[in-house]
C-alpha cells in the first residue's frame, strides 16, 4: 500500500501542469493526503482500511426479514445528519444542540434492534464514478465525499458492522434494475400497516405512493423545517399506535432519533429519507440531470 500511494504521490509530483496546485487551489478544503485517499478509497481492493457497510440489497433484505412486529429501526447518517453532528445547520434542519449530541450517541453507540446506516459510497464509491453522469454528481463525488469522509472517520469503528444509507436511491438510468431494486424495498412493508412521518407537500406531491401496497396506511404530517421542534409531540402521536405498525420517518436528521427510541420501545421504525421521492421519480421517469437532482434535495 505505501508504495501505491508514493506512486500517485510522485505521479500528481510530475505532472506537467502541477496537478497538487491546480486541485487545492480549486477545492481549498481538501488536503493532499485526502487527495491521495480518495484515489485508494476508488480502487476495488483491500489497500486501504474500510469499514463494514452491508451492501444497499442486504440492507433491505435485513429490513423485511425483520419488518414490522417489533422487527427493529433503521437510524441513517449522510451529508445532513454530519453536519448536524459537526455543529452546522442545513437548509431543512436548524443546528440544535440536543440533536447534535443525540446523533453522535446513536451513530458511536451500540443499541439493540437498531441498525445504524452510513454511507457506503464514501469508502466503495466506484459506482459513483460510472454515474457521474452530470456536474453535480461529479463534483459532490470529487470534493464533498472527502470531506464528509473526513468527518465520519471520526466516530468509525472498523469492528462494527454499518447498514448502507443510501438505500433510498438506486441507478434510475438502469430501468430493469431500477424495477428489481424497487420490488424488493416494497416487500418491507407489502401487507403490513405502516404510519408515514413527513411533511404535507412531500406526501401529497407523489404521483405514485410507494406505500401503496401496505394493507393499512396512515399519514401523519410535520413541518418540512426544523422537525425537531416537534420531536416529544410527534413521538407521543407515534406511541399511541399499535407496535405491528411500521413507522416509516421521512423526516431529516429528526428522523435517526425517532428511529432510536422507537426501537428501544419495541417498534419496528424505518429512517427511509426521500426513498418516496425517489421512487416517484423513477415511475415518472424524471431525467436525473444537474438541476432535477438539486431540487430533488431541496426542501419540500
Amino acid at each position: 500500500m505505501n508504495g501505491l500511494v508514493l506512486f500517485i504521490k510522485n505521479l500528481c509530483y510530475l505532472t506537467k501542469f502541477s496537478l497538487k496546485s491546480r486541485l487545492l487551489s480549486c477545492f481549498p478544503e481538501i488536503t493532499y493526503d485526502e487527495m491521495v485517499a480518495d484515489i485508494l478509497y476508488k480502487i476495488p481492493l483491500d489497500i486501504i482500511k474500510r469499514p463494514i457497510i452491508c451492501s444497499k440489497t442486504d440492507t433491505i433484505r435485513s429490513l423485511y426479514r425483520g419488518g414490522g412486529g417489533g422487527g427493529g429501526g433503521l437510524s441513517r447518517f449522510g451529508d445532513g445528519e454530519i453536519q448536524i453532528i459537526e455543529g452546522f445547520g442545513i437548509p431543512f434542519q436548524e443546528y440544535d444542540e440536543v440533536l447534535s449530541r443525540r446523533l453522535r450517541e446513536i451513530l458511536t453507540g451500540e443499541q439493540k434492534n437498531l441498525r445504524v446506516a452510513i454511507n457506503n459510497s464514501y469508502f466503495n464509491n466506484i459506482d459513483v464514478i460510472k454515474s457521474q453522469s452530470n456536474e453535480v454528481s461529479r463534483r459532490f463525488s470529487f470534493y464533498s465525499i472527502p470531506l464528509f469522509r473526513r468527518k465520519l472517520l471520526k466516530y468509525i469503528d472498523y469492528n462494527k458492522t454499518y447498514y448502507d444509507s443510501e438505500i433510498t436511491g438506486v441507478d434510475k438510468t438502469n430501468k430493469e434494475e431500477a424495477e428489481i431494486y424497487f420490488s424488493l424495498v416494497r416487500k418491507i412493508w407489502d401487507n403490513k400497516k405502516v404510519l408515514i412521518v413527513c411533511c404535507e407537500n412531500a406526501f401529497k406531491s407523489l404521483k405514485y405512493n410507494i406505500f401503496d401496497n401496505a394493507c393499512k396506511q396512515d399519514v401523519l404530517y410535520i413541518p418540512n423545517k426544523n422537525a425537531f421542534r416537534v420531536y416529544q409531540k410527534t413521538l407521543d402521536v407515534m406511541k399511541t399506535y399499535d407496535k405491528d405498525t411500521i413507522i416509516i420517518l421521512m423526516a431529516g436528521p429528526t428522523a435517526s432519533v425517532w428511529a432510536s427510541d422507537l426501537t428501544s420501545l419495541g417498534y419496528c421504525a424505518l429512517d427511509l429519507g426521500h426513498l418516496a421521492k425517489s421512487y416517484d421519480h423513477f415511475k415518472r421517469d424524471i431525467p436525473v440531470s444537474g438541476q432535477n437532482i438539486k431540487s430533488f434535495f431541496a426542501p419540500d
